[in-house]
């Protein structure tokens, strides 16, 4: 599993590195909405309830409702998120971009880089659209 989160850091360290082709205002060209448009279906929501400490000294944990981002990265349903994002959460469920939902399940941390790894099962396999991994090519 170590082996993994390195392979997935290295993985993200290499296409943050490459150059865009959008200019340094921030618009972006018809070549990265291309690329967007083909690596949507891989992003994903994720919906966590956390514990929090109680802002009374010896007063009970309070529950809250916290949101994330994250991608899928493998069709078995292992999606790339934040540590940060997952610290302290006792639910996590993960919502796809056709509106569907699936319980989700962290299996991995990596503090040092700040990446978690959660697993969702989901009641299909997911498919691989024009190279991406998605639960439904739209």
């Amino acid at each position: 599993m170590r082996r993994f989160l390195v392979l997935i850091a290295a993985g993200l360290l290499g296409v943050l590195s490459i150059p865009t082709t959008g200019s340094a205002t921030g618009a972006i060209d018809t070549g990265d909405a291309a690329m967007l448009q083909r690596v949507l279906p891989a992003v994903v929501d994720l919906s966590l309830w956390k514990l929090r400490p109680s802002p009374k000294a010896g007063g009970e944990p309070r529950r809250v409702r916290t949101h994330g981002s994250g991608f899928i990265v493998d069709p078995a349903g292992i999606i790339v998120t934040n540590k940060h994002v997952t610290d302290n959460a006792d639910d996590i469920t993960v919502i796809f971009r056709t509106g569907e939902r699936a319980g989700g399940k962290l299996i991995a941390v990596a503090p040092m880089v700040d990446l978690a790894l959660v697993k969702v099962e989901f009641d299909r396999p997911l498919l691989h659209c024009n190279g991406v991994t998605a639960p439904a090519c739209g």
